[in-house]
């Protein structure tokens, strides 16, 4: 941060003479929604909030982009905005997009200055046709060096040994995974709906360093592909370093040869 920026006479002065300058803020916003071509995307919905000095401690509005994905917001004073993109048939992009734009504090990473021929880009990305995938979630205790047995289908079971359970910041997780008559391969993508033709293991130690998407949580484990035979699948191992339980997302592909791996949960296959 730059002590010998201008602004920080500004601010101070206002401070002085306003207490409450930060809440009064003109508020004006700009925005466009793309596709993952970065084509505009026209009847998205955008949910706006900001912070302000009302009795309520701020305001919303909502409205749809318009034929040229564009939306704004004028004519409002507050201290920061939030701003939420969505559209159904997309998905929203974690990685690309950002939700909040501030205005006062000029310090702040989310320090917003609008430019009405800059619009901040929102993301979205097209949805596929989504097969009938075959979808498990489950918690599963496990314990350092015991491993645990999950059966995926008649002939392919995974192996999933916990080899070490320290938080990161005070020493190693570390857990071997087995995909027996199958291979395992990391899917670091944020959207992981295709998966690769090659590149499959029939075991992996997993950890820190195991490559993840973009967007993950703080667990340990990670997003894999899967090869089963002929059929392929995603596999999510969430761990909180320390517990003894793991939470365990599972996707299979039923259809022979099938690498979609679009998920929508009201199309399922039968018997899940």
């Amino acid at each position: 941060m730059d002590l010998d920026d201008p602004r920080w006479k500004v601010r101070q002065e206002r401070q002085k003479s306003d207490p409450l300058w930060q809440g009064k803020m003109a508020i004006e916003f700009y925005g466009k929604v793309i596709d993952e071509n970065e084509q505009p995307i026209a009847g998205a919905n955008v949910e706006l909030s900001w912070t302000d000095l009302s009795a309520a401690g701020g305001g919303q509005r909502a409205m749809a982009s318009d034929a040229n994905g564009a939306f704004s917001l004028t004519g409002i004073q507050g201290k920061s905005l939030s701003v939420v993109v969505t559209k159904e048939g997309f998905e929203f992009s974690r990685t690309q997009n950002r939700f909040g734009f501030e205005y006062a504090s000029f310090g702040d990473e989310q320090y917003y200055e609008p430019v009405r021929n800059n619009p901040a880009l929102f993301h979205l990305r097209k949805k596929g046709n989504a097969e009938p995938l075959q979808y498990r979630e489950e918690e599963i205790k496990i314990s350092v060096g015991h491993p645990i047995m999950i059966p995926i289908d008649g002939a392919t079971r995974l192996q999933i040994t916990l080899q070490s359970n320290e938080h990161p910041k005070r020493g190693k997780w570390e857990a071997e995974v087995v995909v027996q008559n199958g291979g395992i391969v990391p899917a670091a993508e944020e959207f992981n709906v295709e998966a690769p033709i090659a590149g499959y293991q029939p075991s992996m130690t997993i950890g820190a360093q195991t490559p993840k998407p973009p967007a993950w949580r703080l667990y340990q484990g990670g997003s894999f592909y899967l090869k089963l035979g002929e059929n392929y699948g995603r596999l999510d191992i969430e761990m909180i370093p320390g517990n003894d339980w793991f939470r365990m997302k599972i996707w299979i592909n039923p259809k022979s040869g099938s690498r979609n791996l679009e998920y929508e949960p009201q199309i399922r296959a039968l018997g899940r």
